[in-house]
């Protein structure tokens, strides 16, 4: 047995033990931190990070506390009942003593002002327990007749009640380390009746999505193990064809995600399909090295010979695959937002990763293993597969006009389509329709105030400000032109603390313009600052209003924070600015942006990607041709978005930039194996039959195994990565079509091939990929091959 050839690229083969060694012990060490691995569902992973706006809502949360705040909704035929009264007085004093809350309104908590000889005080609104049927009556009125208890705290109907837990600020890991999700759920059990209950809020919900985010996982992992098995024992039914490259994809997933852990990342919403997603994709690389190594075994080269050559082969090819699909996550490490900006990172890392197990762990190991008795038969070119890519490229050839004529109706439709995509990012939405999350926020929602909450933030020109006459005579109409909009069910402000104290000091005179600058003053006197902490700085030059709405939609959102702000430009005093923001805000109004900013930078994607292409065959004609089979899917996932009603968001919009660094890979096999058969003089229409025979296959077992792997997302239990599934899935069925019946069509068009004098320039050392001389490639370009012992 010859020796291998030396260079950067033999060195496992020269050494094959210890890269093994070495490799084994790097995977031992992160499969340990991988195995530390957590998952994140924190709303900031969402948010944009060094935002004016996200610095704004920072200043906001500090100012008037944190909008961290359950909902549990009680519903019944009278909530009040005295049973029921009495349920939610424990329910209340037991939430209060759990660790991490801040505060607890309910029935029993709430509190009026009234005027007594010792002058302004607070007292609780519900007399002692148990109530008579005449206290139960007097407590109904009295709550009914509280502005700030109505459909907040009770429903106009009496058959539903909430209880408002403030919690105190935290990291989620703090809370979710505390475990009050369930310790408030246990709380309920352990305090009985027959009323029905619900729970909603962001930090139920943020513990909810941690929950199906860890089911994904545990879900999604063994799945696309077992499509990746699936694939290459179809591929090639050999152990050594089996093993090998499901140890690249292993060793990229574990090494991946001993990095993330190393450096502090969890798994977001973002990088929910990340380990799929790297079997899917990396398994292309494994499945060339291996079925070029089989091929080389034909020519009856010994072992180190044929794995010699086989890495010659395809150590352009790959590479260039690997870097056209890093390329594609790369664009995501620029994203604002922290999940999507870790997608790109680990994406790219993990594509690397794989991309070098190939080259490495797969030429060592072949190396240690003897030389098999037998070759797989129809590893490339052989039976009934290469029969049929064969004859869809005969058919495409034949009817090559009619073929472009489909393909252009086909894009004039999709281009269509395009014009009918919306941005639309509706966070609620990510869970299904019957997922208690939204079930339970739309009961609570419907029976009282919506529980998307919007803060709207009134700035003045300095201290004492916000509280001058003109500046609350403003925000009176302004609380009165929100309650007044669609989707609002509930508004609070200073002004409903103010107006309590003049209804106890003067019954009938809430509501009603002040009667000047000392008035309010002595109304403040009267209030103390713990009262107004969540309405009014301690300098008195910013208040908030909340409006309790059931909008969550980023247009609908967007477009009524809009309308408000344009509405304060109008009508407040100079100098006094209204601004929208928190939770609910921010994330809409950056989704669609975002999501926008990502499809414009599918076009530098693009551009890229066509320069790396040109660069690569010397002629920018042939860099173009090359991106068709890659844009036409593009164009063809955006106009069935718009036709079937899929929204563009910040999940969805991330397909394109996938999809094409991905599907780039097939294009370059195929371009760089029909110049491989014309320097061998093939016609083009033999060069593209005998290229189609010889890749084919990988290139077809390559797209199902993307477009099943794709699909795994479908079993997510959140709607956009479902959707992100089935898409992501479709492109790769339409780019496979493309590559099978578009592209021979437009290469004999073209004429593509008969500038073969600047072709044969791909025969010389292009600089890439470790300056790899191409003219290896047209050396060891694919032959037919039959089943045949090995002598």
């Amino acid at each position: 047995m010859n020796a291998p050839a030396r260079g950067l690229w033999n060195i496992p083969q020269r050494f094959p033990r210890t890269t093994l060694g070495l490799v084994g012990l790097l995977t031992l060490v992160f499969s340990v931190c991988a195995a530390r691995f957590r998952v994140d569902s924190a709303i900031d992973q969402l948010l944009p990070t060094h935002d004016t706006e996200g610095a704004f809502y920072e200043g906001v949360r500090q100012a008037f506390g944190s909008e961290e705040i359950n909902v549990i909704g009680l519903f019944a035929d009278d909530v009040y009942a005295p049973e029921t009264l009495a349920r939610i007085d424990r329910l209340s004093q037991g939430l209060a003593r759990l660790p991490g809350v801040q505060e607890v309104t309910s029935l029993t908590t709430l509190q009026s002002v009234s005027i007594g000889d010792t002058g302004l005080s607070r007292e609780r609104l519900m007399p002692p327990l148990p109530l008579s049927a005449e206290q139960t009556e007097t407590f109904r009125n009295r709550v009914r007749a509280d502005r700030m208890a109505e459909r907040l705290i009770v429903s106009p109907d009496g058959h539903a009640t909430g209880l408002w837990v403030r919690f105190q600020p935290m990291p989620d890991d703090e809370f979710l380390a505390l475990g009050l999700e369930d310790r408030i759920r246990a709380l309920i059990a352990a305090t009985p009746g027959p009323e029905g209950v619900a729970i909603t809020g962001l930090p139920t919900i943020k513990v909810q999505a941690a929950r199906k985010m860890l089911q994904d996982l545990t879900l999604f992992v063994p799945l696309a193990l077992l499509l990746v098995t699936g694939m290459v024992v179809w591929a090639f039914r050999t152990w050594r064809g089996v093993i090998l490259p499901l140890a690249t994809v292993v060793i990229g997933v574990v090494w991946t995600t001993g990095i993330m852990v190393l450096a502090g990342d969890a798994f977001t919403m973002g990088t929910l399909v990340l380990p799929p997603l790297l079997m899917a994709a990396g398994i292309a690389f494994a499945i060339h090295v291996v079925s070029r190594y089989y091929q080389e075994l034909r020519d009856d080269r010994s072992n180190a010979e044929a794995v010699s050559a086989a890495v010659a082969h395809v150590r352009l090819p790959v590479a260039m695959a690997g870097l056209t699909t890093v390329i594609g996550f790369g664009t995501f490490v620029w994203s604002p937002i922290p999940s999507i900006r870790d997608f790109g990172i680990y994406a790219a890392l993990g594509v690397a990763v794989i991309f070098s197990a190939c080259m490495v762990v797969i030429p060592a190991a072949l190396t240690l293993l003897p030389t098999p008795k037998s070759v797989p038969s129809g590893l490339e070119d052989g039976g009934w597969f290469a029969d049929f890519v064969g004859a869809c490229g005969e058919l495409s050839i034949r009817h090559r006009h009619l073929m472009l004529a489909i393909f252009s109706v086909l894009l004039a439709i999709a281009g269509w389509g395009v014009t009918r995509v919306r941005f639309e990012t509706d966070y609620l939405r990510f869970f299904a329709a019957d997922n208690p999350v939204r079930v339970e926020n739309a009961r609570i929602g419907d029976a009282l105030a919506g529980t998307q909450v919007m803060t709207f933030v009134v700035d003045g020109d300095g201290p004492e400000s916000v509280t001058r006459v003109e500046v609350l005579a403003g925000m009176r109409e302004l609380q009165r032109y929100l309650a007044a909009q669609d989707g609002v069910d509930k508004t609070l402000s200073l002004l409903d603390h103010l107006d309590a104290v003049r209804e106890a000091l003067q019954p009938g005179t809430a509501g009603a313009p002040f009667s000047g600058q000392r008035e309010i003053d002595q109304l403040l006197l009267l209030l103390a600052p713990s009262d107004v902490r969540h309405e009014l700085d301690k300098r008195h030059a910013r208040a908030q209003l909340t409006a309790h709405t059931r909008l969550s939609g980023s247009r609908e959102v967007v477009g009524f924070v809009k309308r408000v702000e344009a509405w304060g430009v109008a009508h407040m005093p100079p100098g006094v600015r209204v601004h929208g923001t928190g939770t609910v805000v921010l994330m809409n109004r950056s989704a669609d942006a975002l999501a926008w900013s990502q499809v414009t930078g599918d076009g530098q994607v693009m551009l890229i990607l066509l320069a790396l292409m040109s660069l690569l065959f010397r002629s920018f004609k042939l860099g173009a041709l090359s991106m068709v089979p890659n844009v036409f899917p593009i164009v063809m996932l955006l106009g069935a978005m718009g036709w079937v009603g899929i929204d563009l968001n910040i999940c969805t919009s991330t397909i394109a930039s996938i999809s094409i660094g991905i599907a780039v890979d097939d294009t370059i096999h195929y371009m760089l194996g029909y110049y491989g058969e014309l320097q061998h003089g093939a016609t083009r229409q033999e060069a593209i039959l005998a290229t189609l025979r010889s890749v084919g296959r990988p290139i077809l077992i390559i797209s199902v195994a993307l477009s099943t792997g794709f699909l795994i997302a479908c079993l997510s239990n959140f709607e956009p990565v479902r959707h992100f599934g089935v898409l992501a899935s479709l492109t790769m069925v339409v780019g496979s079509f493309t590559d099978l019946f578009l592209l021979p069509a437009l290469l004999i068009t073209l004429r593509v091939g008969d500038e073969l004098p600047r072709a044969a320039a791909l025969a010389e050392p292009t600089g890439l990929a470790s300056r790899v001389a191409l003219a290896d490639v047209a050396a060891t370009a694919p032959q037919p091959i039959d089943a045949r012992p090995m002598p």
